[in-house]
């Protein structure tokens, strides 16, 4: 028997409390960002409704369309591994960048996220 996503929800959300609990920390100081690889807006809309408001996805193209048909009060986070010629793309569409892995990608996003749009605030 498949679990509803709500239920699934409810079931993440408990282990992580009960492992932040047992490691001491806060309890807000663990997030949950789901990622949105291969997963339906449908089911998005759906997380957005159980009040999610953060969202991974690790490609760009993939998530500029899924945050075109979503609302705009989703904080949205690079999680994957960003291309050079997708800063100026990703720097736009996402508020968080968690995945840099050399300096000039660093100065890329530095350079670039002053532009318009969204921008990224952020770099984990």
């Amino acid at each position: 028997m498949e679990l509803r996503l709500e239920q699934r929800l409810e079931d993440i959300q408990g282990r992580i409390h009960a492992a932040a609990q047992r490691s001491g920390r806060e309890e807000g100081a663990v997030r949950l960002l789901p990622a949105s690889k291969m997963v339906s807006v449908d089911t998005l809309r759906e997380l957005r409704g159980l009040g999610l408001r953060e969202l991974g996805e690790n490609r760009v193209q993939e998530a500029k369309l899924k945050i075109s048909m979503l609302p705009q009060d989703l904080r949205w986070h690079f999680i994957g591994g960003l291309q050079r010629n997708k800063v100026k793309e990703a720097v736009r569409l996402f508020q968080v960048i968690h995945s840099l892995d050399s300096r000039e990608l660093v100065m890329e996003v530095a350079r670039r996220g002053g532009g318009g749009g969204q921008g990224a605030t952020g770099v984990d």
